[in-house]
């Protein structure tokens, strides 16, 4: 029999509430749970307290400030109850209003510089040239910076502009050396044909270029946009007339020239700005209006500050601030980003090796003025390799991983679903390199190729989100959105999330309106950061209405996307359980509410995030607010009408909590088995007890997209059950061994490190001392190798072998005695593409003579094994599945000659295959469905007869494999 695995991170926190149970099955989906409508119409919402989650950060509710951000009076006081408890600052930008620079790899050098600003709406006539080594600009005739430098020899000239919504060129001329002219422009035609974007890449938006009144006109405040001239010149100039029109100072920002320009992060510039500091050469951090009144608006919120250092800048510049906030002004900041977005032009725009090389020198630096303070690392998790290339580097020498969940590139054209859809698609399903699941799954991922240690504890800082939407971000629509954002970062362990940004103005990108009025998505960081506080616990919804969501960008397609969320904690001392629920259909709902395990006064308190409708907002007015009441009627199962287009959040005095915890007498199963998620899918499991009821519906962590195999037993010979995770087919060989309470103990590679087809894991007696021992197979996509380990002590290979010969196919593999003597016997069963050929071996790896074709010998979807005392007798009898096609199952005696106790098909002819575990404690075999088949659980006696139990622990619309133990 398989030993039973656990979940370490779990283990102390997954109650059993019934008493006098004497088998215990789990059940595995490889499906998020979102059940349909089919059997009836009212939502139902079940809270579990006996289903903790993780402790809920408080800096989930903070915000960021941008260029613009000016204190006004009353500002700190406008949020209320509930201020921003972590706010991200940008420190100013001071490196001159023109400016000659080379770009190289990304990296900016200020060859010349002066303080001169341009004047909006005066037209210049500007030459850059670039003779020899010599680059000179001349404005008006009047040449104002020289600088000399040989790193470029030659290239394309062009027109740019960075941080300026509106400007315009003409009279453009290309002159060589000698004095010849190469090109004029008038744009009296419209856009030369030939003129290019400059190998920007395609999904950077740079604005528009077009021509009016025969002049060549770019509109969009962008952070770089840039046309170059198709030839590449030695020695040249480019003169132009150009005119900056911005339409406020927030937008003056540069207009300039290029030459001996090698592609967007690469060549020689010239760059002018107006009057207020911007960044330059599309770098951030920005700009800042009032950076002293920054400061002390974070003070006044009494907010942990989150600092960009300017990777534009020199890591002295950086050693510098850390020193003037720390030391100088004695503020204690703790937590520093190097660089915002740097995988973005626009942005930080570094290649990799640049950004590796600067992150390593500003890190150095600025440690060495405070040792204490936090560095985090930016990841993309997109379709970019990015993050695999900067993690081998930086993973270990950073504290915080940094996401921008822009999950649709923050595109304005977005639909009302795809809004909505927006942070399901972060937390659930993204379009991604790493996988299709959420965001943070992903990054965990990614980071543990490098890092495995590191990869499931490293904090996750949202610096970063909102919605690229001015139709809705504005309105109620969004604060729905934001309340479930709120609620996916609570469920999801996030160490900070800031919404970019908490100022006021006059667009969606700020919280507050300028005469400092909550926008809704405002309200729902208010209204959240009451709700979400102490420690998540599970709560799901059943039978919402869905609406399908297109594609869009990361966001994949919902077809049926749930209407009605919920998201639960209590707070410390367990004397609250509160309940946010988003409603963003456009009915009311009925719901019913469900708490098991505890008792609930019947006054509550209800606070509803609403207006007229989903299209509200507090532009002029305030015509979305949160009106709170308190309520009588209340219990552990009540009915509630939750408003349309709407939040409700619940607050419940808790009189009593049934939990095992409290009572250790409700609690007398020590262990039990769980189940894995199949392949790409999230972990779910399910506890039930021997009738098939289900006691405990269980979120699992994940660790890589094909899920995870876990096994449980002393393997240290401490009295105490450690439990031994290994991935899944995607994952690294990884083995990590946890003491009881979650402690990682162990961590060691198994076979090749290279190796992806995932591992199979259990524990069992391979020799007489009183120990444990670990038996691991290589699942798929390689030979069917096997090794044994003993961990007791430092950890050492007792025995390998290779199961199945050269077969690419992997193997299952447990342990059963199977004679007898004490001592298992390790039994495999080949793994997808090998036939279905079962063997039994010794621990030392000598094969007994138990070696047998299983099934059809064309079959080769490949095995699930088992081995337990099914029919009484004292000896472990074999189970046998096929994983895939038709779900023929097969109990045998282990002999050489294996007698046949029962052969069936555990689900008709429906090619469905199925994975099993013995039962020994009801002597039946228990089997699942998996592959494409609904989430059927089955069970049988060893002769295939029927023994009663057929369940569906979950809805049986869902489709996917799930795996099946028992103890």
């Amino acid at each position: 029999m398989k030993r039973p695995p656990w979940v370490p991170s779990l283990f102390a926190q997954l109650p059993l509430v019934l008493l006098g149970f004497f088998a215990v099955a789990l059940v595995g989906l490889v499906t998020k749970l979102i059940t349909d409508a089919e059997a009836r119409t009212d939502v139902e919402i079940t809270v579990d307290p006996a289903i903790p989650g993780t402790p809920i950060s408080p800096h989930l509710f903070g915000g960021g400030t941008g260029s613009s951000f000016a204190p006004l009076s009353g500002f700190s006081d406008a949020f209320g109850a509930y201020p921003p408890t972590m706010v991200r600052v940008t420190p100013p930008v001071e490196n001159g209003a023109r400016m000659l620079l080379k770009l190289e790899d990304g990296v900016p050098t200020i060859l010349a510089k002066d303080d001169v600003p341009y004047t909006p709406g005066t037209s210049y006539a500007l030459s850059l040239s670039s003779i020899g080594s010599t680059l000179s600009v001349s404005v008006d005739g009047k040449r104002i910076l020289s600088a000399r430098d040989t790193t470029f020899s030659s290239g394309t000239s062009g027109l740019m502009t960075s941080y300026l919504d509106n400007a315009s060129f003409d009279d453009v001329v290309i002159q060589e050396s000698n004095g010849s002219i190469r090109s004029i422009e008038r744009f009296s035609s419209g856009v030369p044909s030939d003129w290019t974007s400059g190998n920007l890449p395609s999904w950077f938006y740079a604005g528009t270029w077009n021509t009016q009144d025969a002049r060549l006109v770019h509109t969009g405040a962008q952070q770089f946009s840039f046309v170059s001239l198709p030839d590449a010149l030695e020695s040249s100039s480019i003169s132009v007339t150009a005119t900056p029109s911005p339409s406020n100072e927030f937008s003056a920002g540069y207009i300039g020239l290029t030459t001996r320009h090698q592609d967007p992060l690469n060549g020689y510039r010239f760059i002018w700005r107006g009057e207020r500091p911007q960044p330059f050469a599309s770098s951030n951090p920005w700009g800042v209006h009032d950076w002293e009144g920054t400061l002390r608006t974070v003070q006044e919120l009494n907010a942990e500050p989150v600092v960009v250092a300017n990777l534009r800048g020199t890591p002295q510049e950086a050693a510098e601030l850390v020193r003037d906030l720390n030391v100088r002004r004695g503020l204690g900041v703790r937590y520093f980003e190097l660089g915002s977005e740097p995988y973005a032009y626009g942005d930080s725009s570094l290649t990799v090796p640049a950004y590796i090389e600067r992150y390593k020198e500003f890190r150095t630096a600025m440690l060495a003025v405070d040792s204490s303070i936090q560095l985090g690392l930016p990841l993309l998790i997109s379709d970019s390799t990015w993050d695999e290339e900067v993690l081998p580097e930086l993973a270990r020498l950073a504290d915080f991983a940094v996401l921008h969940p822009y999950v649709y590139f923050a595109a304005g054209d977005v639909t009302r679903e795809q809004v909505l859809a927006s942070p399901t698609g972060f937390a659930e399903s993204l379009n991604a390199q790493y996988g299709n699941d959420g965001m943070i799954a992903q990054a965990r991922r990614v980071w543990g190729r490098t890092n495995p240690e590191q990869a499931q504890t490293v904090p996750i800082f949202i610096t970063e989100f909102n919605t690229g939407s001015e139709v809705y971000g504005r309105s109620q629509v969004f604060g729905i959105t934001a309340s479930n954002w709120y609620g996916r970062f609570a469920e999801q362990g996030v160490s900070a999330a800031l919404f970019q940004t908490m100022n006021a103005g006059d667009n969606h990108w700020n919280l507050l309106t300028y005469d400092l009025r909550p926008r809704p998505a405002e309200l729902a960081r208010r209204l959240a950061a009451e709700t979400l506080q102490g420690i998540s616990i599970q709560s799901t919804v059943a039978h919402s209405p869905t609406v399908a969501v297109p594609e869009r960008a990361q966001l994949p397609a919902f077809p049926a996307l749930p209407e009605v969320d919920s998201y639960a904690a209590y707070n410390a001392d367990r004397s609250e359980i509160t309940l946010l629920v988003p409603n963003s259909s456009r009915n009311d709902q009925q719901a019913t509410i469900r708490i098991p395990h505890a008792f609930i006064d019947s006054s509550y308190r209800v606070s509803t995030l609403r207006g007229t409708s989903e299209s509200s907002h507090n532009e002029e007015t305030n015509e979305v607010y949160i009106d709170s009441l308190e309520r009588t009627g209340g219990s552990s199962h009540f009915s509630y009408t939750l408003p349309a287009s709407s939040v409700s959040a619940f607050t419940f005095s808790v009189t009593k909590l049934a939990l095992p915890d409290d009572n250790p007498a409700l609690a007398p199963i020590a262990a039990s088995s769980v189940v894995v998620s199949g392949i790409g899918q999230p972990p779910r499991a399910a506890m039930l007890d021997a009738q098939g009821n289900t006691l405990l519906a269980i979120d699992l962590p994940e660790y890589v997209e094909g899920g995870f195999d876990v096994a449980t037993g002393d393997v240290d010979n401490d009295g105490g059950k450690e439990f031994i995770v290994v991935n899944g087919a995607g994952g690294t060989p990884t083995i990590r061994v946890y003491s009881p309470e979650g402690r990682l103990e162990q961590s060691f590679q198994s076979f090749h490190p290279d190796f992806r087809g995932g591992l199979h894991v259990a524990t069992g007696q391979a020799d007489l001392d009183p120990q444990l021992e670990l038996i691991v197979s290589q699942a798929s996509e390689g030979q069917g190798w096997v090794r044994i380990y003993d961990l007791f002590g430092e950890v050492s290979i007792q025995s390998e072998w290779n199961a199945y010969g050269a077969a690419e196919s992997g193997a299952d593999v447990t342990f059963g005695d199977v004679d007898r003597d004490g001592i298992d016997e390790v039994i495999t069963g080949a793994g997808p593409g090998g036939g279905p050929h079962v063997r039994v071996f010794e621990p030392s790896g000598t094969p007994r003579p138990i070696s047998f074709i299983a099934f059809h010998p064309d079959y080769r979807g490949g095995l699930s094994v088992d081995a337990g005392d099914i029919d009484g007798d004292g000896k472990d009898e074999l189970a046998i599945s096929q994983r895939a096609e038709q779900a023929w199952v097969k109990v045998v005696r282990a002999t050489p000659d294996t007698p046949i106790l029962g052969e069936w098909r555990a689900f008709d002819v429906f090619p469905v295959g199925a994975h099993i575990a013995i039962d020994d404690e009801e002597d039946r075999l228990l089997v699942g469905a998996c592959g494409a088949g609904a989430p059927h659980l089955r069970s049988f006696r060893a002769d295939g007869s029927f023994d009663g139990l057929s369940v569906f622990p979950f809805s049986s619309s869902l489709r996917g494999g799930m795996e099946v133990a028992a103890y």
